[in-house]
């Protein structure tokens, strides 16, 4: 298995990565309708205009099994939650200089291995690397497996939206080691 970082040609992949998982528990309630091509790029078109943006996909045999990307949060609160805004100044959010972690999704038949660890260590390693101290994520409240694997990383519940509904974690970047 393989780590790289994200190609054009990729987007068939990436849609199977996230069609294979559509039927898995919170999918169904927050997108009855699923991902369509429109979906998946208005998701991560914004990568293009943000600064320091990553977009990593995992490849076993010639196809995609994974992907995480990610990007400053200043550009996620400025172009998607500035309601948010006040709300993460109290949480002393921007006295750190802070990396979003916009999604990490696997191919259902990938979940249960270390494949989510691996893409996670790459783009902590660049946030690490960028100069960033904390890390954000954030889900959808009923997504209690992705709740359950941020919170084995070290994240820890910072605060809940209902615009949309969502629940965010904080933690901070330790340095990493090779």
């Amino acid at each position: 298995m393989i780590i790289r970082s994200y190609t054009e040609s990729d987007f068939e992949g990436i849609k199977q990565v996230i069609h294979s998982v559509q039927t898995e528990e919170c999918w169904p309630f927050y997108y009855p309708n699923g991902w369509d091509n429109r979906k998946i790029l208005s998701e991560f078109n914004p990568l293009k205009n943000c600064r320091d943006s990553i977009f990593l996909v995992s490849e076993a045999e010639g196809q995609i099994t994974g992907l995480i990307a990610g990007h400053d949060l200043d550009s996620f609160i400025e172009q998607e939650i500035p309601h948010l805004r006040a709300q993460f100044d109290e949480l002393g959010i921007y006295q750190t200089k802070a990396f979003y972690q916009r999604d990490i999704i696997l191919h259902k038949i990938h979940q249960r291995g270390t494949l989510g660890l691996r893409l996670f260590r790459d783009l902590q390693k660049h946030a690490s690397e960028t100069g960033y101290s904390t890390l954000v994520t954030r889900t959808p409240p009923l997504n209690s497996r992705g709740i359950t694997f941020f919170s084995k990383l070290g994240y820890q519940e910072i605060c809940e939206d209902s615009n949309p509904e969502r629940v965010y974690f904080m933690m901070s970047l330790k340095p990493t080691f090779d």
